[in-house]
């Protein structure tokens, strides 16, 4: 009898997902770079009533295995994926992460539901009991999803490669 319990609670525990659910109560999610380190940035509604701009670092609730962002207290996320290879889509993080330890892999991009761990409570973003940060320039921060580092020097540089040929050709 005992088993047939364990059989049926650990079936009704497949259909439950963990739901942080910081989405209903925050807006404008938007990713930041704090000190070469993702930071989700949201303004999430308050005990008081009022809006509560909070920065929660993103490698306090995220790690990489093998190139896949998952959940993990004090995961070190920024060791792997490099946060000018972050992107944020409503709570969806999409990250660019290093298969193996070494910067010289190639980039993994994996995606992940925010919305699933994080938290707001009394305004203020958490995941794992890690408080985000509320700095008083918070909404001056300027947002960082993805735009920092962008790989337009490269698409110069193998442009370039090509037309510099064709040009002395001609």
């Amino acid at each position: 009898m005992k088993f047939l319990n364990f059989i049926i609670l650990g079936s009704l525990a497949t259909f439950t997902s963990a739901d942080g659910g910081y989405a209903s109560h925050c807006k404008n999610m938007t990713l930041v770079n704090e000190n070469n380190q993702a930071g989700l940035r949201a303004y999430c509604e308050g005990s008081s009533g009022g809006s509560q701009c909070s920065i929660l670092p993103l490698n306090l609730c995220y790690s990489s295995d093998a190139g896949i962002v998952k959940p993990q207290d004090r995961g070190d996320l920024s060791k792997r994926c490099p946060p000018k290879r972050a992107k944020l889509n409503s709570t969806i993080l999409s990250s660019g992460c290093h298969k193996w330890g070494s910067r010289k892999t190639h980039l993994m991009w994996t995606d992940v539901d925010t919305n699933e761990l994080i938290i707001s409570e009394n305004g203020i973003l958490k995941c794992f009991g890690n408080r985000a940060l509320t700095p008083p320039d918070c909404e001056q921060r300027p947002a960082g999803s993805g735009t920092e580092g962008n790989d337009v020097p490269i698409v110069l540089v193998a442009f370039l490669c090509i037309l510099l040929p064709a040009i002395m050709l001609w």
